[in-house]
């Protein structure tokens, strides 16, 4: 009698299946094994997870190791060794309050890291964690605001000196006197000249005089002549500015100061 009892008490237990505090056991151990930098695999991370499962009496987990990376990521480990059932919204939450506060409540900002978050998840690109990720999400952070905060000046150039010019294939000649609108660009790694163009101001004239050099009589007189010239110079000097490296500005318009034929 007392065998039968006894057997039917182990088959009662044993449908009973692990205790609350037993699951959480499990759970604590997987996620401790994980959490462990000599298991560097997926395959290891999987096989924890399911092992968990298996000894917990619950469903099996089907999905890939980028998941598992991102619950112990977000501390959400257990939650998902435990197929919590709002496990979901719960992950949700942690995203979106971790990216809120990493990105200084900058809606903006916590949508663009947010969106490379869930990119890198679904790549399986391994991501840096602890302090180093910190650091990365800091200086995006910054680099972001500054970008969308920075409403570049603009500033107004004179070429002092007037290009004095021969028609080309003419006895005539050209006085013309130049300024440009330039704009700053947002961007610290720059030099802003304090002197107009800088040290681009003597190539910018040998480029320009070079494109004043080829005008013809015939072309001075036609009625789109200035605007298409003005485009023609202003890329002119764009070029010229973009070869040198220090500099941080570029030009946007061009006006024609003085404009005489003689």
């Amino acid at each position: 009698m007392k065998i039968i009892i006894n057997a039917l008490l182990i088959l009662f237990l044993s449908a009973c299946g692990p205790s609350e505090l037993e699951k959480e056991q499990n759970a604590t151990v997987a996620c401790n094994i994980m959490g462990e930098r000599a298991v560097v695999d997926g395959v290891s991370r999987i096989k924890e997870v399911n092992l968990a499962r298996e000894k917990n009496k619950s469903a099996i987990f089907l999905g890939k190791d980028s998941e598992i990376q991102e619950a112990i990521e977000y501390g959400l480990c257990k939650e998902l060794v435990l197929d919590e059932e709002n496990y979901a919204q719960v992950l949700d939450d942690a995203k979106i309050t971790y990216v809120q506060e990493m990105a200084d409540l900058n809606p903006d900002v916590a949508i663009a890291i947010l969106e490379a978050e869930i990119n890198a998840v679904d790549q399986g690109i391994p991501r840096p964690d602890g302090d180093a990720q910190i650091a990365i999400l800091e200086a995006e952070i910054e680099s972001k605001s500054r970008r969308s905060q920075c409403t570049a000046p603009i500033a107004y150039h004179s070429l002092k000196e007037p290009f004095v010019t021969s028609l080309k294939n003419s006895s005539k000649v050209t006085q013309i006197s130049l300024a440009f609108a330039v704009r700053e660009k947002c961007d610290d790694k720059y030099e802003r000249p304090n002197d107009g163009f800088g040290p681009a101001l003597s190539p910018i004239r040998v480029a320009v005089q070079q494109r004043l050099g080829k005008i013809t009589e015939e072309e001075v007189f036609e009625p789109t002549f200035r605007r298409k010239l003005a485009s023609d110079l202003t890329l002119a000097v764009n070029k010229v500015l973009q070869s040198n490296p220090t500099l941080g500005i570029s030009a946007e318009e061009l006006y024609f100061t003085g404009f005489v034929v003689k």
